[in-house]
């Protein structure tokens, strides 16, 4: 049995370290306005050369995000982006595209294609069409409900690599399918900085922006409550048996999350990983990855809001239990006593 790889997000040079230093088998990232996270989680190309330059001296693989829904006048400037970073030396390219699927696999033979949860495939007969396509793998949609050994054996067994997300937001829609966005302040913006013709913003899907709707609280009459509200998706206490069935890479999703939260939940699912046939160490490593998917659960919730508070008292108070340095991941509880009951506390107050 193949041991499984950990695919790691990058928003940005030293969060490429911080990944790679904590155990990342491959890392994505996207240049600014040409995948689905907005500019500020995105890298400029010429930090992107730096990435990978980066990823090649520890000996690890790069993915490049270009997951975007793009115009047919966009298509040109997108393979140019891909052969340029290509030339660099990325080891794939993630995409949601059939007809870019198909330039790439002529193009860049040798680039590994995988399949973003943009597509929402996630049955044996899209494995059977994205092999047949040249596909070497394809992430599952966070909201798919059957993850039973044999229907992930059923899928595994088409040929392509199955990922899931270890850690990232759960829909409340069909992954790839959300068109809440598109009804909420929807408008385009000329784009010279990126290159694209321009964005639209309050379309996620297509190639704009997600204003998270289904986290708020929502109303219909007189009741209050949050009805859309989705939940947060985490895997780790399923990890040994999500390996049996054939699942060959685990995703964290945290482009836009704090570059110490990142670090740390690469760092417990490399020890998970590492010692996934000791009862005891894994339980240890499942502990502290309970900690720090509830705080990921408050972060992800709100983390617009805390980045534009990240001046503010409150989130230089919240930002020590995040940073909190730790010798030994598997010796209990690290978020606790007083940074827990902050932690909450924040999670109620916004």
């Amino acid at each position: 049995m193949n041991k499984p790889k950990i695919l790691a997000p990058v928003s940005s040079l030293e969060m490429a370290r911080t990944v790679l230093e904590n155990g990342a088998d491959i890392v994505y990232a996207g240049v600014k306005g040409w995948s689905l996270r907005p500019n500020m989680f995105e890298v400029k190309n010429d930090e992107m050369g730096e990435i990978i330059k980066l990823v090649k001296s520890y000996n690890k693989k790069i993915f490049l995000a270009m997951n975007c829904f793009y115009r047919s006048t966009e298509i040109p400037k997108a393979i140019g982006i891909i052969k340029h970073f290509y030339s660099a030396g990325i080891d794939g390219v993630i995409t949601s595209e059939y007809g870019l699927i198909s330039l790439i696999r002529k193009k860049f033979p040798d680039l590994q294609v995988h399949v973003s949860v943009q597509t929402s495939a996630s049955s044996s007969i899209d494995m059977a069409f994205y092999k047949k396509m040249g596909v070497t793998s394809l992430v599952l949609p966070r909201d798919m409900l059957d993850l039973s050994i044999d229907n992930i054996r059923e899928l595994a067994g088409k040929g392509v690599t199955i990922e899931v997300f270890a850690v990232g937001d759960d829909s409340s829609h069909y992954d790839g399918r959300c068109m809440l966005s598109a009804y909420l302040f929807q408008k385009a913006l000329p784009d010279d900085s990126t290159g694209r013709e321009e964005l639209i913003v309050g379309n996620a899907n297509r190639c704009g922006y997600c204003y998270l709707a289904c986290k708020r609280k929502c109303s219909i009459e007189s009741k209050t409550g949050k009805l859309l509200k989705r939940g947060d998706l985490s895997l780790h206490r399923r990890i040994p048996e999500l390996i049996k069935a054939g699942v060959g890479v685990f995703k964290v999703q945290g482009r836009e999350f704090p570059l110490h939260l990142v670090g740390k939940l690469i760092a417990a699912f490399r020890g998970l990983l590492d010692n996934i046939d000791d009862p005891d160490k894994r339980s240890g490593y499942i502990s502290v990855l309970d900690d720090l998917v509830e705080l990921k659960q408050i972060i992800a919730s709100n983390h617009l809001w805390l980045l534009a508070k990240s001046q503010s008292p409150t989130w230089k108070k919240l930002r020590k239990y995040i940073e909190k340095p730790w010798d030994n991941l598997t010796t209990g509880l690290w978020l606790k006593g007083k940074g827990k009951t902050l932690i909450r506390k924040i999670g109620r107050m916004i």
